[in-house]
């Protein structure tokens, strides 16, 4: 039976097709007698509705002579583990495509990759931890890159990616040991042993070592070993089919410093204080940090991003900056990358603003100032410029005019009605 047959008897099951072409489903479970369990949205539930027998054991006898298959490209089949009687365990092949890392994710990481860092990956569900693998895959030097893992990834064709099934011997650990030692990175998405730690720390290993896990399911001790080799610390979920950082601890010569923590994590009693710093990293660390409330506000963002100065060491001297900006050509540039880098030549708090007095502003008639009213008011302004006149000591002619202060007569002319009433 080849790998064209499996997938023709799993088509011709209608409705484990439809589930296994659900993004939602993430395992399947086949048993001999034709009933079944589905995984959907972290769900497991019982399928009444048994299959076709005759063709679930051909499947299950295909991966008993062939071993776990590859099958409708994006499944990997195999025997359930530890499991005495024949059931297939279907799940997803890893790939960047189906579980796309937020934008957040690629811009924290980003200035990280370009030196050697030891770097660990956790979070309680796989696809999350491989698909930040398969994305640094395509970030990290291309010599040579190491994926170990149970399930083989669907990469791109571009990466240089070789897959190998996890040791499990010495005569296995020796092996990958040697290719080790030639390549670029290694990615482990796998099961950890006391004896892997050698493999992946020792002097030859590559410079680029990640390791995705679940920290919650190691044992203290293993724990223990594998934290001080790290160098930084990446805290992952899922929601939609995205993986989002939700926690970021990078090693510095002081300790820990915790860059971001979404689930305000309670700090560990053993984590190195920053007021003792100290070089050497033998105490054991959990994967328990600094509360948010211990993070500088400066840091997150209202996004949940970082500030990348702080990822990127000493802050950017932003004076600096700005003063060696030149003008920008906007030939050929698109308008919203060059406005960027514009800068005002004036400085709008310096620009002075005058006093406006409220009556300069301000004009009030109202609608029931008759026209005759209006004519009251020139009337009443010339008989006092009159009256002024007579008061003046110089025989300087007072010429009529036709300019009437009109707020201050309407005013006086409400004062004189409210006094005749």
């Amino acid at each position: 039976m080849t790998s064209s047959s499996l997938d023709a008897d799993i088509r011709s099951l209608p409705a484990l097709t439809k589930a296994l072409g659900n993004p939602q489903t993430s395992m399947v479970i086949l048993r001999p007698d034709g009933h079944w369990h589905l995984e959907q949205a972290g769900t497991l539930t019982f399928q009444n509705t048994p299959l076709l027998p005759t063709t679930v054991n051909r499947i299950l006898e295909h991966l008993g002579q062939q071993g776990p298959s590859s099958c409708l490209s994006r499944w990997w089949a195999q025997p359930l583990p530890g499991s005495p009687q024949p059931f297939a365990l279907l799940t997803p092949r890893p790939d960047i495509a189906l579980c796309p890392l937020a934008q957040n994710t690629r811009e924290l990481l980003r200035p990280r990759l370009s030196s050697p860092i030891n770097g660990l990956i956790f979070s309680p569900t796989a696809p999350p931890r491989q698909s930040l693998l398969l994305w640094l895959t395509t970030r990290l030097p291309h010599e040579l890159l190491l994926y170990v893992s149970a399930v083989p990834p669907i990469a791109p064709s571009s990466v240089p990616l070789i897959h190998l099934q996890p040791p499990h011997d010495p005569h296995s650990r020796a092996h990958l040991a040697r290719l080790a030692s030639s390549a670029s990175a290694l990615m482990w998405d796998a099961p950890l042993d006391p004896d892997d730690l050698p493999l992946l720390f020792s002097p030859h290993s590559p410079s680029h070592r990640w390791i995705a896990t679940d920290l919650d399911l190691l044992p203290t001790r293993l724990k223990d070993a594998i934290l001080p080799q790290i160098n930084l610390q990446i805290g992952l979920r899922a929601e939609h089919n995205t993986a989002s950082i939700t926690f970021l601890a990078a090693r510095r010569p002081e300790g820990w410093a915790t860059l971001l923590d979404l689930e305000e994590r309670d700090l560990a009693t053993d984590l190195p204080s920053p007021s003792n710093p100290t070089s050497e990293h033998t105490s054991p660390l959990t994967h328990t940090h600094a509360t948010r409330a211990e993070i500088p506000a400066a840091a997150i963002l209202q996004s949940g991003e970082i500030d990348l100065d702080l990822l990127l060491g000493d802050p950017l001297d932003r004076q600096e900056t700005l003063q060696n900006i030149t003008a920008p050509s906007l030939q050929g540039e698109r308008l919203d990358r060059t406005l960027s880098h514009l800068q005002a030549d004036v400085d709008i708090d310096a620009i002075e603003i005058p006093d406006i007095e409220l009556d300069q502003l301000r004009q009030t008639v109202e609608s029931d100032v008759a026209l005759d009213s209006l004519r009251e008011l020139r009337a009443q302004s010339l008989h006092d410029a009159l009256d002024r006149s007579d008061d003046t000591t110089d025989d300087t002619p007072i010429e009529a005019t036709d300019e009437i202060d009109v707020p201050e007569a309407i005013a006086r002319l409400h004062h004189q009605r409210a006094s005749k009433d």
